[in-house]
């Protein structure tokens, strides 16, 4: 491997596309709208009640990701992402076999929420930037990509696997695909380059020692006392309600509107195809403009897609509404793993960006359920989009009140427990560089 003309650190990154395809995201959260009305259709459920299966989900993987980041931190991204691949895979199967009864549907999905965290962007988001320092935003953008690829793909498989073979098979056809994705990960995922001997972004320090910008940073606590936290957090979290509410809740609502079932698919499926667009082209400017300044860019085609969906769109202008949603979806996972490095550092990225991430998750669980609220009690959903648009405003905000980059170096020699000094400032010399 360490012959390899391509730098290794690339592998990573295909790794982790694979990964990101198979994830929570595009396996339940983008399918879950496929299976809205199947599963209303046998059980005679509300939309509202089935969403919130989905929501206990993944309230159920916001309370768990802090402690995945931290085992994340302690064991390495590959000995935690692999068997909870393989789990969640597994877990997804088992859900052909629901039962019509709805207290068991929702502990169903919570146990299933439990089992897709070690599956979420943690893991390769920290082994990712571990490999990177200078190109890291564009090798973030690249990997979580993958979930673009998922976004587009597992859509129109699971319509496909439902129309063909029912909504029970079709979950046990999901469930394969999570678990070849696993050895697509297993083949190539290495947590940082000292485990091959070599170096991130493949350039030695002057000393030939490996640096390590895995041991500079703050510590958990200290990050979740600073202001920028909660400024990030909040604006994710906001981000999430509004853009994953109206993801998953897109083909019922064109459905509504007299559109076919397959031909929504196929639109919802373009935000999937923006989300690749979308991640690849923040990663790329991440590291060449203020990572704010991107994130607000990102969010503001969401507010856009999100009026026009108000405003009744099918055929065409559905399709513009999906590419727009879908430049903001994703973001949680190159922009907020790009945020953490640059204000928090990655001596404790994993816990830290399962903190954050279980924020975005609220926002996520929330979101589609209050789509779900706002079709049953008013028999449309306009109130929660007009209410959505001005999330998303408050979001972007947020983002421009987070402030400059703080000197991690600084802050690394002063925190109380810190690395040999030698090993320290090569990690730090590389990350402020970048």
């Amino acid at each position: 491997m360490n012959t390899s003309r391509m730098f290794y650190g690339w592998w990573v990154v295909i790794a982790s596309i694979i990964g990101m395809i198979v994830s929570q995201g595009p396996v339940l959260v983008f399918t879950f709208g496929i299976f809205m009305k199947p599963l209303s259709a046998e059980f005679g459920w509300s939309r509202s009640q089935v969403s919130l299966g989905l929501t206990i989900a993944i309230l159920s993987a916001a309370l768990c990701t802090p402690w995945i980041g931290r085992l994340i931190d302690r064991k390495g991204a590959r000995q935690v992402a692999i068997p909870a691949l393989l789990l969640f895979g597994v877990g997804v199967m088992a859900l052909g076999f629901l039962p019509g009864n709805l207290v068991l549907f929702y502990l169903a999905f919570c146990v299933i929420g439990l089992l897709s965290t070690g599956g979420t962007p943690t893991a390769y988001a920290m082994a990712v930037s571990c490999w990177f320092v200078r190109r890291r935003g564009l090798a973030l953008g690249l990997s979580m990509a993958g979930i673009g690829v998922g976004a587009a793909l597992m859509p129109m498989l699971a319509q496909h696997a439902v129309a063909a073979l029912g909504w029970r098979l079709a979950y046990a056809v999901m469930g394969v695909v999570i678990v070849l994705g696993a050895v697509g990960v297993a083949w190539r995922l290495v947590n940082k380059p000292a485990d091959l001997g070599l170096f991130p972004d493949n350039q030695p320090t002057a000393d030939g020692l490996p640096h390590a910008p895995d041991k500079l940073g703050l510590s958990v606590g200290e990050a979740v006392r600073s202001r920028a936290f909660w400024l990030i957090g909040s604006a994710f979290f906001l981000a999430a309600l509004a853009i994953n509410g109206c993801s998953v809740h897109f083909v019922p609502l064109l459905t509504d509107r007299g559109v076919p079932a397959a031909e929504a698919a196929g639109i919802a499926s373009i935000i999937g195809i923006a989300l690749i667009v979308g991640r690849v082209g923040a990663g790329y400017l991440l590291d060449y403009l203020f990572a704010p300044f991107v994130t607000v860019f990102f969010f503001i085609g969401p507010v856009i897609g999100i009026l026009l969906l108000y405003s009744g769109a099918t055929g065409t202008t559905a399709m513009f509404c999906a590419a727009l949603i879908g430049l903001g979806v994703g973001a949680e996972v190159d922009l907020i793993a790009y945020l953490i490095a640059r204000y928090f550092g990655l001596r404790a990225f994993g816990e830290i960006y399962g903190y954050l991430f279980g924020l975005f998750c609220l926002g996520t669980a929330f979101g589609p359920l209050l789509m779900g609220v706002g079709q049953t009690l008013q028999g449309s959903y306009d109130s929660v989009l007009l209410l959505f648009a001005g999330c998303m405003v408050v979001a972007c905000v947020l983002m421009l009140c987070v402030g400059r980059y703080p000197n991690l170096q600084t802050l690394g020699q002063a925190s109380a427990v810190s690395p040999p000094a030698g090993r320290a400032l090569s990690g730090s010399g590389a990350s402020s560089a970048h």
